[in-house]
């Protein structure tokens, strides 16, 4: 169910210029990387703006920022992660967005990125997405690299990796874009700890890996104009369903952990409960209630949703 709109086009407070990742917090706080803008805002739901990180000036220095496309939680909830994708770097920032530290740079080698578009956490680490560099990194929450996995192409992931090294046989991906971890999860007769998945954009699926090792899982496969088309960012749900930001049919998607449809909202247009081009999504339970945030970047506003549970 549709429930409100926040924000509109602009440069002011409270409004956006291509909104892409979004984080929404159980008290109903908002961090949004309004990507044109080049700066985070954090705000309330009811729009209300608490503060903002960046100038709005496009620029390298610590304080700056240039078209930042995601953001996400650390898992005690002290520290933000934010992308800073245009200087191609991971900032940390406290959750007054005071900066602690950066990782990344600009590259194709171990830690460098060429346009990291998606990140997620878990207890274990930190893993950005790179849309050219078609691939996934991990690192831990100093900033040090772990591994990577990954390849630009259209064949089923396969293979592990060990720290450090891609492995024999890599995942292919094109050009990647949102990432998730879900806990607990039953790939066939086993339970895995921790799944990593990834809107793999350009080949219109969603792939899922052992978020431990990235050995390849599974994916959920649609076609450019069928059940997935060109996604963008994902979430995780309370129950560890997957909430899909589907950017060429204008729309969300609930799943099971394999890809099951359960349902799916919105549609094209600029009215309540429409899109034009949904990227950033979140995920917030509350007993009894599920609200979905989704970050439209071309409508230049946030939409939430909600249904009871």
């Amino acid at each position: 169910m549709y429930v409100r709109t926040i924000g509109g086009p602009g440069s002011g407070r409270g409004q956006f210029n291509g909104p892409a990742g979004i984080l929404a917090l159980p008290d109903g706080t908002l961090f949004v990387a309004d990507e044109n803008n080049s700066r985070i805002q954090k705000l309330h739901e009811n729009g209300a703006v608490l503060a903002i990180f960046g100038s709005g000036i496009q620029g390298s220095a610590p304080e700056q920022w240039t078209r930042p496309n995601d953001i996400a939680l650390s898992p005690d909830g002290s520290k933000l992660f934010a992308l800073d994708s245009g200087n191609q770097r991971v900032k940390v920032l406290g959750l007054d967005g005071t900066l602690k530290f950066t990782f990344g740079s600009l590259g194709h080698g171990n830690g460098r990125f060429l346009l990291p578009l998606g990140l997620a956490t878990d207890p274990s680490g930190v893993y950005v997405t790179d849309y050219f560099d078609h691939r996934v990194q991990k690192f831990d929450f100093s900033g040090n690299f772990l591994w990577t996995t990954g390849s630009q192409g259209t064949d089923d992931g396969q293979g592990s990796d060990t720290v450090a090294q891609r492995p024999s046989v890599e995942p292919r991906f094109d050009s990647p874009i949102g990432c998730a971890v879900a806990r607990n999860v039953r790939v066939g007769s086993t339970v895995v700890r921790e799944v990593l998945y990834v809107a793999d954009n350009f080949n219109s699926r969603v792939q899922y890996f052992n978020a431990a090792s990235g050995s390849y899982l599974g994916q959920f496969f649609g076609d450019r104009y069928g059940d997935i088309a060109f996604p963008s960012h994902l979430d995780v749900t309370a129950d560890g369903s997957i909430v899909v930001a589907d950017s060429s049919l204008q729309r969300f998607q609930r799943l099971s952990t394999t890809g099951v449809p359960q349902f799916t909202v919105g549609s094209p247009g600029s009215g309540p409960g429409q899109f034009d081009d949904p990227s950033g999504v979140s995920v917030v339970t509350s007993p009894g209630l599920e609200a979905v945030y989704v970050a439209d970047h071309s409508l230049k506003t946030i939409q939430k949703f909600s249904r009871a549970l």
